[in-house]
């Protein structure tokens, strides 16, 4: 399994909770976003990175996701477990109501080992910089009729657990608990490009 392969399946288990769910978008390919922003900003911006997930809401909520896979050779002392954690927070100035970062672990490593580093991510994230930025891990768990990924919760830095529920559950609700302070604080930049990229996807403003 690869990343491109656990967005794939993300869309296809999620659509019924999300009006839309768009994947894998590059703003920077876009001449429409490019003409808007040259048009409305003194300089046209840098459009990266790419977007894993766009999730457009029922209520209209629009909230992006940066998704990272890894395997078992990788998850040891030498884990980047920080990993994505830079194109997560660029995906702020792109104006989405939320945004996530989600780590997803292969079958086969130890539930241990990936509390013990999904763990770690979370600590960094939410307890120590306390940024705005939604975290989550999962544990891929192979199945008769496919692959379904496995919510686990943080306790502390160092452990966490499985709430025996999967992310496709029809009642398990994702939680988008910290809002972006660039559109909270009204930034004129932001707004804008958040304009752009909402008429580029969704056809209107």
């Amino acid at each position: 399994m690869n990343e491109k392969q656990v967005v794939d399946l993300l869309k296809a288990q999620l659509n019924n909770k999300f009006w839309k769910i768009l994947t894998r978008k590059y703003p920077s390919n876009s001449p429409k976003i490019r003409e808007f922003l040259s048009s409305s900003l003194p300089y046209l911006p840098s459009l990266r990175p790419e977007i894993d997930m766009i999730f457009l809401g029922h209520s209209g909520q629009f909230n992006a996701v940066e998704v990272k896979f890894f395997k078992a050779s990788e998850v040891d002392y030498r884990m980047v477990f920080y990993r994505g954690m830079d194109q997560a927070l660029a995906l702020f100035r792109y104006g989405f109501d939320n945004i996530a970062l989600w780590h997803f672990f292969a079958s086969d490593i130890p539930i241990d080992e990936i509390n013990k580093y999904g763990a770690e991510a979370w600590f960094l994230i939410r307890d120590s910089l306390q940024l705005a930025l939604n975290f989550s891990y999962f544990r891929v768990v192979e199945e008769v009729t496919g692959p379904r990924f496995q919510v686990l919760q943080y306790v502390n830095r160092y452990t966490g657990f499985s709430l025996g529920k999967f992310i496709d559950d029809p009642d398990f609700i994702i939680s988008w608990r910290y809002g972006n302070p660039l559109i909270l604080g009204g930034d004129y930049f932001t707004m804008k490009v958040r304009e752009a990229l909402f008429r580029q996807y969704f056809g209107g403003s």
